[in-house]
């Protein structure tokens, strides 16, 4: 796997997939090419400390239906990330998108006053998230990179406010 910005492949590993995200298989020739796909529901955690991986998959073996994989298996060839999602990074003076549920997330865990939860990522916004990264042992990119981001997305306060301004 390739990640944008990194100048070598992932390892094994490396990747925790998120939602959304598509999960590639390689049952006949791992080598050559993926010849399966399912979308990953989510990830959980075996009481070892090892990962699961939830998915919804066709054709396997004649049916849409729900299913769990170690993320060991062997024939998990990769994940792949909407490009939309993999560029989403929030930075000061981005506007639109999620910035709004960005904003009024830092307002409602006190980081910015209701007055500066605005509509786009403010100087405000960007001194919010360096302490909000700090209280929570984030690297403190001062923007809405993808490991602040799925780490905003582990609180349902957060993922409610995302898919209120969606619908």
């Amino acid at each position: 796997m390739w990640l944008i910005g990194a100048d070598a492949y992932l390892e094994n590993h490396e990747y925790i997939p998120s939602p959304g995200d598509y999960m590639w298989f390689s049952y006949y020739s791992p080598k050559k090419r993926t010849d399966h796909v399912a979308i990953v529901e989510g990830v959980s955690q075996n009481p070892d400390g090892s990962l699961l991986i939830h998915v919804i998959e066709g054709n396997n073996p004649d049916r849409v239906q729900r299913a769990v994989y170690d993320a060991a298996y062997g024939r998990i060839y990769g994940f792949g990330t909407p490009v939309r999602k993999a560029t989403r990074s929030l930075r000061l003076y981005s506007r639109g998108d999620d910035c709004p549920a960005v904003n009024r997330y830092l307002f409602l865990k006190g980081y910015l006053t209701e007055r500066q939860a605005v509509g786009e990522i403010t100087e405000n916004s960007v001194k919010a998230l360096k302490q909000y990264q700090k209280d929570n042992g984030l690297p403190q990119t001062c923007q809405v990179d993808m490991e602040t981001r799925a780490f905003m997305e582990q609180d349902p306060v957060f993922t409610d406010l995302v898919l209120s301004r969606r619908r």
